[in-house]
């Protein structure tokens, strides 16, 4: 997920990484809105979103706000 997102809902997780690392998690959660937290440019956050969904799965895109499951993970 990202820092701009309100994490308040995802810490009772026990472990949440900061995006665009996605090592060893299961979901992802971006705002298209607010790309740039991280990395240094708005075409790099893009370039990071569009290489993750090789491996992840859309739950839900809505107007900016993704949420992408890792292929196989089911609920």
């Amino acid at each position: 997920m990202q820092s701009a997102l309100n994490h308040a809902l995802l810490v009772h997780r026990r472990t949440y990484r900061l995006f665009p690392d996605v090592e060893g998690v299961d979901y992802v959660v971006v705002d298209a809105h607010r790309p740039f937290f991280r990395l240094a440019t708005r075409e790099a956050f893009f370039r990071s979103v569009e290489k993750i969904r090789e491996d992840f799965e859309t739950v839900v895109d809505w107007d900016g706000f993704l949420i992408l499951r890792r292929a196989g993970i089911r609920d």
